[in-house]
């Protein structure tokens, strides 16, 4: 008996251990699983941010398109005011038209980057877009006003 006794503690820690190392399998197995739950979520959150940024984008660039359509629209009359001009108010305004070309050629190439904007960059690009169009429209009201007074 006192020789069974040492056999069995022995096959009862065996077990034991046993027991153990399964259930450090299953915890490992469940923490995999939780980091591949966390990284799912992960990606879904990206790609929902993603969508609505280009859903955002995609305004924007409707909403832009209608300012510059005016814009354009109404460069038309400047243009021919300074046509009509003579002498240097008529050399200072086509400078100053060619100025205002030479904005709206940079807004157009502005707006390639919104169009092709990513999430990270969104923010930054319509910043830069929204400042590029403001000082090019004061710059127009600007022109147009001068015009106004001479």
């Amino acid at each position: 008996m006192k020789r069974i006794l040492p056999i069995l503690a022995v096959m009862a820690c065996s077990v034991l251990s046993f027991t153990a190392c399964d259930n450090r399998g299953d915890v490992q197995d469940e923490r995999e699983d939780l980091r591949e739950e966390q990284q799912d979520v992960r990606d879904a959150q990206k790609e929902s941010a993603e969508k609505l940024m280009k859903e955002q984008r995609d305004v924007y660039v409707q909403e832009i398109n209608v300012r510059i359509a005016k814009f354009d629209s109404t460069m038309s009359v400047v243009e021919e005011r300074a046509a009509k001009s003579k002498g240097k108010m008529k050399t200072e305004y086509e400078a100053q038209l060619a100025d205002l070309r030479s904005r709206r050629d940079s807004f157009n190439t502005k707006m390639d980057d919104v169009r092709n904007a990513t999430a990270e960059t969104w923010e930054n690009v319509k910043s830069d877009a929204n400042t590029m169009l403001g000082d090019l429209e004061n710059k127009y009201n600007e022109i147009l006003e001068k015009m106004k007074s001479n």
